[in-house]
């Protein structure tokens, strides 16, 4: 079985705290985004409905709050 790993901190970041993940580890239809931002920091609204990509986000330290659907949580 193949695989392949890629350390987040090698990816330069966007908008300040947005590594994306997704071409380095060679995904098709799933983004993988690492945020290391400071308190306070708000990312961009945008979705994926048109071009049928997944995202997965992971809680490591810290707190956040997401809307999906208009649904907020956190």
């Amino acid at each position: 079985m193949s695989y392949t790993k890629a350390n987040y901190s090698d990816v330069e970041p966007k908008g300040g705290a947005l590594h994306f993940l997704r071409d380095e580890l060679e995904c098709e239809n799933l983004g993988v985004t690492v945020i290391d931002a400071e308190k306070g920091w708000e990312g961009l609204e945008h979705d994926h409905e048109e071009d049928g990509q997944e995202e997965v986000y992971l809680l490591i330290e810290g707190e956040a709050s997401i809307t999906v659907d208009g649904e907020k949580s956190g």
